[in-house]
């Protein structure tokens, strides 16, 4: 076993120390120093040795200790370096759903603002054809009277050659004015709901162009269908009233064909519109 310098010097320094015995005791004290400088070996060396394995007990508890807070000063970083990341994440995502929002109220409002447009426009628009078709019609009042004028003017010619001939037809025929007057009616009632219809319809196909799912067209088109056959139902009873009025006064209804003829190309056009919708 291998001892320091300090250690077997400092055994050497106690065991010079000790008095020499008499001459006469030199065995008894060779001996008793030999005892006495083992001991004091042996205690200075189990001294050393305790205070050798306190040193590095502490060095270890002490290095421990650094461990711990090293490691304890890595979780709180790691910790506070979580907690900012989750931080930034969460405003993050708080950032990118107000934008989600934000555009969706933006889309939102121009969708509206072009739906309005387009029903004012649209609005327009049938004012105008209304306006024009009425401005139409009175035209046609107009050269119905000239006609009516040109009519009467002939007839008083005949009536002056033939007034016997005259007073007998005139007890078969049927009163005109009531027939013009029932036909006007009938047309009047007829444009309106041609334009009734015309305007449901159109409405009805912006809608279906808007509209974003097949539930929502479907739904669209078949309110148009309806649209269409509901005014065909109501076209039948205006003519049925109109010929039933004629028939009273003895008239033909024969006069009522063009009307006939009109409503046909009329549904044709609305049968038209239908095919845009779901085209």
């Amino acid at each position: 076993m291998k001892f320091s310098k300090i250690a077997l010097i400092t055994a050497a320094i106690v065991i010079g120390s000790t008095a020499l015995p008499a001459a006469s005791n030199v065995s008894y004290a060779q001996a008793s120093s030999n005892s006495l400088g083992s001991h004091l070996f042996d205690n200075f060396k189990q001294s050393i040795e305790a205070k050798i394995a306190a040193t590095k007990e502490k060095e270890k508890q002490e290095k421990e200790k650094l461990e711990k807070e090293k490691k304890e000063q890595e979780k709180q970083e790691k910790e506070r370096l979580e907690k900012e990341k989750k931080e930034k994440e969460k405003q993050e995502k708080e950032r990118l759903e107000k934008e989600r929002l934000e555009k969706e109220r933006l889309e939102k409002e121009r969708l509206e603002k072009e739906r309005l447009e387009k029903e004012r426009l649209e609005k327009e628009k049938q004012e105008k054809e209304k306006q024009d078709k009425e401005k139409d019609k009175d035209k046609d009042k107009d050269k119905d009277k000239d006609k009516d004028k040109d009519k009467d003017k002939d007839k008083d010619k005949d009536k002056d050659k033939d007034k016997d001939k005259d007073k007998d037809k005139d007890k078969d025929k049927p009163d005109q004015k009531l027939v013009k007057q029932i036909v006007q009616d009938t047309i009047n009632k007829l444009t309106q709901l041609k334009n009734r219809t015309q305007s449901a319809l159109i409405s009805i196909a912006i809608k279906f162009a808007l509209a974003k799912d097949g539930h929502e067209k479907t739904v669209l088109y078949q309110q148009g269908k309806s649209t269409l056959s509901a005014s065909i139902d109501a076209f039948t009873v205006i003519m049925q009233e109109a010929a039933a009025k004629l028939k009273s006064i003895g008239a033909d209804v024969s006069v009522l064909g063009p009307l006939f003829q009109a409503f046909d190309s009329f549904q044709i056009e609305g049968k038209g519109i239908l095919k845009q919708i779901i085209g």
